[in-house]
């Protein structure tokens, strides 16, 4: 699709690798963190504090359990109610990047022919 992307498997939550978050943060246009565990004080609010604390400001996407109930079921049914199917991953990803330059719709102006003239 025209993006160019990273992956870091950060196998441990604690201790965060600050240097990586901070070098990440610096050079991509999106950031994101995927967790199977809950948002809400996970690996991706680690990684936003980080950020925070090393004064970087750069577009993320928290993926993870949302903060509410999810019914039990086989894994592939939970993972579904929690947007976290692969499906529903790149669709969230897709949503937040930028539109590459080569894909730009680019506006032309149409002028009128008298203003040609003129």
């Amino acid at each position: 699709d025209g993006y160019s992307v990273a992956v870091v498997n950060a196998r441990f939550v604690k201790p965060l690798d600050g240097d990586v978050i901070v070098r990440l943060g610096k050079e991509v246009q999106l950031l994101v963190s995927l967790e199977e565990n809950t948002i809400h004080g996970g690996f991706g609010s680690g990684v936003l504090e980080t950020l925070s604390a090393n004064g970087i400001c750069v577009p993320t996407l928290q993926l993870g359990v949302p903060d509410r109930f999810i019914a039990q079921g086989n894994p592939d049914e939970q993972l579904k109610s929690a947007e976290l199917s692969m499906e529903q991953i790149y669709s969230r990803i897709l949503e937040r990047l930028p539109v590459p330059a080569h894909k730009k719709i680019r506006k032309k102006r149409i002028v009128s022919p008298k203003k040609l003239a003129s």
